[in-house]
């Protein structure tokens, strides 16, 4: 498996109670804990971003957040009030690769979390033109199977107990 210096790897991994999917405890951690995106795979290029606040912090604190791509900000850091922050549109998208979101305070940065799979990775675009009909991208079969999940015409016995 290839890690990356954000000691997070593309592949699928199990959670377990030492490395929470969602992160540390939340209730009792000094600094913001990402949330989402973290751990996963993404379709999106403009993914949202979730973090929990610091214990006793206010609602008046101030976030920087940033993204980053080997080691290097996406962009500069925004400044933000709350626990989330949807992808600025005056910045690029973000292309395929792995990334790590960094939230930092005055009493702390999410950086200082001490697990793994704290990034997230941005799936390719799908090139139609070069793959066969037989096989569809990894991306587009996911959004076929979201779209049919998300069909209101289920049969009755599926949506029955």
């Amino acid at each position: 498996m290839k890690r990356s210096k954000f000691g997070c790897t593309a592949a699928i991994r199990t959670p377990d109670a030492r490395n929470p999917p969602r992160g540390s405890d939340t209730a009792h951690s000094t600094y913001p804990i990402v949330i989402s995106p973290r751990g996963t795979d993404l379709l999106t290029t403009r993914p949202t971003i979730r973090w929990s606040a610091p214990a006793r912090s206010s609602v008046e604190t101030s976030y920087n957040v940033s993204i980053d791509r080997d080691g290097q900000p996406v962009w500069p850091p925004k400044t933000v009030k709350g626990t989330e922050l949807v992808y600025p549109a005056n910045e690029p998208e973000l292309t395929p690769g792995l990334y790590l979101v960094v939230v930092s305070t005055s009493t702390g940065s999410s950086d200082e979390e001490q697990v793994t799979d704290r990034g997230f990775v941005v799936f390719p675009q799908c090139r139609e033109p070069n793959l066969s009909r037989a096989t569809p991208c990894k991306r587009n079969k996911i959004r076929e199977e979201v779209q049919r999940l998300r069909a209101p015409n289920f049969p009755a016995k599926a949506t029955s107990f």
